[in-house]
């Protein structure tokens, strides 16, 4: 039993002092993949000496989460520099200067295809993002300024 003991306390404190160290070393993180791994990594060296029999629970409880915190900011980082730049300026650029915004979305997308950064789904993934997004903010705040406007009338 005292090796059980040991471990019970020994594994929350090396994690203690490793999150101490290194956020004294390299500052507070703040990419949710660091922030969720050091989460996780905090909670198996609490659960340590029983892993075996929470490992599974814990898989289970946090895969979805983990799976969609990913794919949510992979998503989001494609449709941030792809689409909603243009998506964004397209209502006040000039007629000329549309195509090449038009053009900007799919450069981006080849270069970072190119260079590895993404597949061709994540850029196509991220542009449906992007667009759903867009739409259903647009959809949101028209819908608010009729309301507003309805209401300045109906007096």
């Amino acid at each position: 039993m005292p090796a059980v003991s040991a471990v019970r306390i020994g594994a929350p404190l090396a994690w203690a002092l490793a999150t101490i160290l290194l956020v004294a070393g390299f500052g507070v993180p703040t990419s949710r993949e660091l922030v969720l791994a050091w989460v996780l990594a905090g909670m198996l060296a609490f659960s340590a000496t029983k892993l075996r029999h929470r490992l599974p629970r814990l898989v289970v409880d946090w895969a979805p989460f983990v799976a969609l915190l990913l794919v949510y900011d992979l998503l989001r980082g494609v449709a941030d520099g792809l689409l909603f730049p243009a998506l964004f300026f397209w209502p006040v650029v000039p007629w000329w200067a549309r195509p090449l915004l038009a053009v900007y979305p799919v450069a981006m997308a080849f270069a970072l295809v190119y260079t590895g950064e993404h597949y061709v789904v994540d850029c196509l993934a991220g542009w449906v993002y992007a667009a759903v997004a867009f739409v259903v903010v647009s959809a949101v705040f028209d819908r608010k300024r009729v309301v507003s406007v309805a209401g300045v009338f109906a007096d």
